[in-house]
């Protein structure tokens, strides 16, 4: 009857639902009899179970529920009919249906004023389940395909069939607007394409069984390209030449139908070999530490599934060296005199040396050296004494597996007068002054100072190391001090006079070096 309350069932069961008070606020008990009957009246499940004929039930009282399989076979539609009597005559039950009782629609209570009879309370549309929305599963919402592509869904169940859309507008506004609307599909996939280059689609499915259907799934859609990318990616940083630490930061600019991009660094600049070769998503990548005084080319291309685009421009930087800092001198200090023979040299250690470069020279450029050492600690006792009242000079650098630092500051000292020497006389140790003059034009004299007997060998070289001149050929000579002298008659340049010194009973030999430069 028009005006009635319709509840479209939408779960497995009808019910329960609850006789609550009479029209009139009665709360005595009254009579009910609720039948469930077919929509042309003819007869239904007949008496629900809970309401077996008359009988007296309390307010409140709870009519067990119905299930479906009850239902006659092409009945869709059933009403509840219900008939109450309480001691003041008919009087009209209030029917509550229950939680379950209809759970897609906002009907929670009808009110009936009963005259007499069966009065129809309203109708029970016995609907299937609604069904469950298809899910899209391939190709990924936005995904770059290659000329055609399967489209595949989850599947819904009890669904018999599905109708897909799909076009190139993302509205898909029916007929007008769909490039194609495929129905009846009994599978959960479908194959598109050819799609033209660079087409974007935007597609949807729907699932349908014996005229109720789902909702519309949500709408994807996919990028067709049949070309590889066009242009080449624009290098962004670091600039061409740049000298940075190391790992470095690269990037460059996106590419249109690009999926990926290829990234190469190389120490060649023909990229016969690389020391990365990476591809990527990202229009950014770092570097693994590189080795540091190095010079380094990269270069980037973008990829898809088609095919690679071409190389970039190539760029080069350098990984600078992390050298150790500039040492500080400490002693002797600067411009000291009286200084011995046999100095301790020390200086403050530097962040990021492993280990010191010191020289000892007659000049301040250091062409003459007299000493020199690398030692891992940061100071140096000098071993050979050093010739007597001469002005020497000195200087430290910190050294670590990039190199060698700058130098520190040249300071300078100047000897004391003599070789100690023993109560009978003699010399204390071996040693060998400096050559003098220095630089010399003609004869060269070096004093050459013996504790004990020794056989003594002294050559000069030239900065090849070839052997120019024998002055002692390994002849013996008493404990004492004795002068050398060297004729220098060779051209000029700079020459290392080497002096071997055996003492009896003693082997290796004791070696003394020393620096002169001949102008003639």
């Amino acid at each position: 009857m028009p005006g009635e309350p319709h509840c479209y069932d939408r779960v497995a069961n009808w019910g329960p639902y609850v006789l609550g008070a009479g029209a009139a606020g009665s709360s005595q008990p009254g009579w009910i009899e609720a039948r469930l009957v077919e929509s042309d009246g003819s007869s239904g499940l007949g008496t629900l179970p809970g309401s077996s004929g008359l009988q007296p039930v309390g307010i409140g009282h709870q009519i067990a529920a119905v299930t479906r399989s009850g239902a006659r076979a092409g009945v869709a539609v059933y009403r509840l009919d219900a008939d109450s009597l309480d001691s003041g005559g008919w009087a009209g039950p209030t029917v509550v249906d229950g939680s379950v009782w209809c759970s897609s629609v906002a009907v929670t209570s009808v009110s009936v004023v009963c005259a007499s009879g069966y009065t129809r309370v309203y109708d029970l549309a016995a609907l299937p389940a609604p069904l469950r929305t298809p899910r899209p599963v391939a190709p990924a919402d936005g995904e770059i395909i290659h000329a055609s592509a399967t489209l595949t869904w989850r599947s819904s169940p009890g669904a018999r069939s599905y109708t897909l859309e799909y076009a190139r507008t993302p509205d898909l506004l029916g007929a007008s607007a769909a490039l194609a609307r495929v129905e009846s599909l009994t599978d959960t996939t479908y194959s598109v394409g050819p799609v033209p280059d660079r087409t974007t689609m935007y597609w949807r499915v729907w699932a349908e069984t014996e005229g109720n259907g789902s909702a519309w799934s949500p709408i994807r859609s996919f990028t067709t390209f049949t070309t590889p990318p066009a242009a080449a990616p624009a290098l962004v940083v670091p600039a061409d030449g740049a000298v940075l630490d190391t790992p470095v930061e690269l990037r460059w600019n996106p590419v249109a139908d690009a999926e990926r991009y290829r990234l190469q660094v190389s120490l060649s600049e023909a990229f016969e070999t690389t020391v990365i070769d990476n591809f990527t998503t990202a229009l950014a990548a770092n570097t693994p530490p590189l080795p540091r005084g190095q010079r380094y080319y990269w270069r980037v291309h973008a990829t898809n599934g088609v095919g690679a685009g071409p190389w970039s421009a190539v760029r080069l930087f350098d990984v600078r060296l992390q050298l150790p800092a500039v040492p500080l001198l400490g002693s002797p200090t600067n411009g000291s005199t009286g200084t011995d023979r046999q100095p301790r040299l020390t200086w403050q250690r530097t962040s990021g040396a492993s280990s010191y470069d010191v020289q000892i020279a007659l000049d301040h450029s250091f062409a003459l050296l007299v000493a020199e050492a690398n030692l891992v600690v940061h100071e140096y006792i000098v071993q050979e004494p050093l010739q007597p009242t001469q002005v020497h000079f000195w200087r430290v650098r910190g050294v670590n597996s990039d190199g060698a630092g700058p130098w520190s500051a040249v300071w300078h000292f100047t000897t004391n007068a003599t070789v100690s020497t023993s109560d009978d006389g003699l010399p204390r140790e071996f040693a060998l002054s400096e050559a003098r003059p220095n630089p010399a034009r003609a004869a060269v004299t070096l004093d050459l100072a013996l504790p004990a007997a020794a056989r003594v060998r002294l050559s000069a070289y030239d900065v090849l190391g070839r052997e120019v001149a024998v002055v002692r050929a390994g002849d013996a000579l008493p404990a004492g001090r004795h002068v050398v002298v060297w004729d220098a008659t060779v051209p000029s340049g700079v020459y290392v006079l080497r002096a071997e010194v055996w003492p009896s009973g003693e082997a290796p030999a004791r070696t003394f070096t020393r620096r002169v430069a001949v102008a003639r």
